[in-house]
Formats: structure tokens, sequence, C-alpha cells
């Protein structure tokens, strides 16, 4: 796939996107147990993930352990003495057991809770119960498998290939420069809310990178908001193309008006972020700050299974871990920079509900989506000129997996 960038504003005219092809999709490519095993080699193995952020570990000894379950990894990243951040597969060189149990912590070293073998916060073996007993151990050559890890404005990402084929920056792209540009430094308090659904990762994937949906789905919660006798569909007012990874602006109604509670929750807002962050030039990396009120957020996809949507006063992450084909842990983080006072506090905590339960309102369909792709009634299926997202990650994917020669068994 082209690196280049490449924006669409003219979306009256379907035309504008037909460069990503116009013809139907697999539907296998949505439930098939041997596609997923292509994913997990091609992708998953290969390239670079969102773990967190940087400020989740702001002290030495402090660590996150993040479950890659579609490659059957656990991963222990922790803020070493120095202050450098490193990652390790949690997995203990005696006999596999793993260190950390805790999803995150403070200790001033890894002991394993099976029989007490010590590690330091640099992944240097520094002590073995009774060692004079085994034969030919090499301390020095026990030390925990290090997991590459990098960190781009405050995100940081890991990549379970021992010898990355690209760096980071390079991975990301023109992307990179979106990411310096969220100015979202200020967000550290966060809300977090997920489930384990019964899906496919990309279905899911799909369902949030579409407003094709919302007039239908969300009478009660969005339509109203981005949508409006102008606009009845949503449609996004723009898309945008960074190789692999994509985003899109939304519209929103200047004509809506939010009930009493919401008002209020509106008016006790930090008032943060206010300004929404363009790109002047993808290419030179610069960045204007510019605001226009009918854009209600952007919503940017790092891929593989990154998603952000960011607007005035709000962030919110989604991550979308494959488990198996038929299987997805969800991970939502609606981040909010820290309440001044009770009234800011009452504002996050509306707009973190607000957040749960939109979300709560796409799991029935997703997974009734997925039960219907998975019952082969269908060979193929159809995207929309405004589910343009949708179709540029299948064609990544597709151009991933075929890159490494998967997909030819399979044709």
């Amino acid at each position: 796939m082209a690196a280049e960038s490449i924006v669409a504003t003219d979306l009256t005219d379907r035309n504008s996107l037909a460069f990503l092809g116009t013809g139907p999709v697999r539907a296998d490519r949505y439930f098939s147990p041997e596609y997923f095993a292509l994913e997990r080699e091609a992708i998953f193995r290969r390239m670079w993930l969102n773990v967190g952020r940087e400020f989740e570990l702001p002290n030495p000894g402090d660590f996150m352990v993040r479950q890659i379950e579609i490659c059957n990894a656990s991963v222990l990243i922790v803020r070493g003495s120095d202050g450098q951040i490193r990652a390790f597969h949690n997995v203990c060189s005696h006999r596999g057991a793993m260190l950390a149990g805790a999803p995150s912590g403070h200790t001033p070293a890894f002991v394993c809770p099976y029989h007490q073998w010590t590690y330091a916060l640099d992944g240097t073996l520094r002590g073995i119960p009774d060692e004079r007993n085994f034969w030919g151990l090499e301390k020095s050559k026990c030390s925990l498998t290090p997991v590459s890890i990098a960190s781009h404005a405050g995100f940081l990402f890991i990549n379970l290939d021992p010898v990355p084929a690209q760096t980071l920056v390079e991975f990301l792209g023109a992307a990179a420069s979106l990411l310096a540009a969220l100015q979202i430094d200020e967000y550290t308090d966060f809300f977090e809310f997920g489930d384990e659904i019964e899906a496919n990762w990309k279905t899911i994937a799909d369902n949030f990178q579409e407003t094709y949906h919302v007039s239908s789905l969300h009478k009660k919660s969005l339509v109203g908001r981005i949508t409006g006798p102008q606009n009845p569909f949503g449609r996004p007012l723009a898309f945008e193309f960074y190789g692999y990874h994509r985003r899109m602006t939304l519209w929103g109604n200047l004509a809506y008006k939010p009930s009493p509670v919401e008002g209020l929750a509106y008016r006790f807002g930090t008032g943060l972020t206010q300004a929404k962050t363009l790109m002047k030039s993808p290419e030179s990396g610069a960045a204007k700050i510019v605001r226009d009120p009918s854009e209600a957020l952007d919503v940017y996809l790092i891929f593989p299974n990154l998603q952000m949507l960011i607007g005035a006063g709000s962030c919110v992450i989604q991550q979308f871990w494959p488990i198996s084909a038929d299987r997805t842990r969800f991970v939502g983080r609606q981040y909010a920079p820290r309440a001044a006072n009770a009234g800011q506090r009452f504002s996050q905590e509306y707009s973190f509900s607000a957040t749960r339960d939109i979300t709560a309102e796409d799991w029935p369909m997703i997974q009734s989506t997925h039960r219907g792709a998975k019952s082969g009634a269908r060979e193929y299926f159809h995207f929309h000129s405004q589910e343009a997202l949708c179709r540029h990650l299948y064609n990544s994917v597709e151009s991933v997996v075929n890159t490494c020669g998967g997909t030819a068994a399979m044709k």
C-alpha cells in the first residue's frame, strides 16, 4: 500500500473514494480461523502495537502487564532505576512461570512466585535459591527475554518481532506527526471500560470507523449530534489516509440542543482542547490549530488495532485485541485532565457514562453481525462509500498478509 498521505474532502461524490476499490469484499476474512492465523503471523507478531501511555509509569519500579492473546504472549513493561522504560516477556527463565500476576503495580524487583528466582528492573537475573545445585547454569544468559518497545508523543508501542523491520516512526509514517500534534499531555486521568466480545476484531473496528449506522442504531444517543436535516446519515467531512493508518473528521450539528443535565455538564467542562489540531503539511510535519464549529471530532485509527476519538475536551482511546477468529477483548479508555473542582468532575463523570452507554448500544449488533457472517450465507459483503475506512482496513490487512505470502493458499 502506498505510504503517501491522501485526503478526501468532497464526500458528496462517491467517486472521490473509488481509489480504495468499489467491488465486494470476501466475507470469510471476518471469521475464518485460517485467515486469523495469517493475521497473527503477518500483523500481530511483526508490527508495532500500542500498549498505553508513558505517564502510566511515572516512577522507577512502576510496571504494567499487557496480554497479547493472539500471540499467546504476556508482556511486562517497567520503568527501570535509570528512568528507562523496557519491556520483557512476562516469563521466568527457570521453567516459564509468569512473574507478574497483577495488571500493574510497583516493585523494587521481580520475584518468580514459583521458585523465587529474582530479576532486577532491567531484566537481569540477580538471585537463584540453592544456585550451586544447578549444572552449568550461566546466570548471564538467563535474563528476562526482551521485547522491543518505543515511545512517540507519549504513546508506548511494543513489537513482538525480535528484530523489527521498521522503527516505530517509520511504521507510523505521516501519522507520527498527527500523534505529536494531539496536545493531550494533560489528559492523565482516565475511566476504563471493556469486555470480551464474541466477534472478529475487524468487525468491531469497522463499527467504530463508520457513521452510516448512527441514524438507525443510536437514535437515543447520537442522532441530532452528528446527524441533522442537512446531514441525515452523519456523513463525515473528510477522510484521510496515511499508508496503513487513517483518520476521519465527523460533522457536528450546530443546531443540536442538549438536555438540561447534558447542558450543565458542558457548562462545567474543563475547556481544554477547544481547538482541533489539523495538519498543515503531512510532509513537513508542521501543524496549525484550527477549530471549525461544524467539526465534532476526529477519529484516528493507527493500524492495526488502535482507535482514538479526539474532540473538544474529549479523548477516547479504544483497542481491539484479538483472542480468536470469533472473540476479541475490547479496551476503552476516556481520558481527561485532572479535575480542578466539583463541577469539572461532574462534567467528566457525565461524559464517561455517556461514552460507556453509547458503546454498549453497539455490542448486540456487532455480535449479531459476526454470527451472520460466520453462517456462510454470503460469500461477499459490500461497502458503502461512507464506509471508506472499513474498506481501507480490509485493504491494509490484505496487503500485509499478502506481502507475507499468506493468502495464496486460501484463494
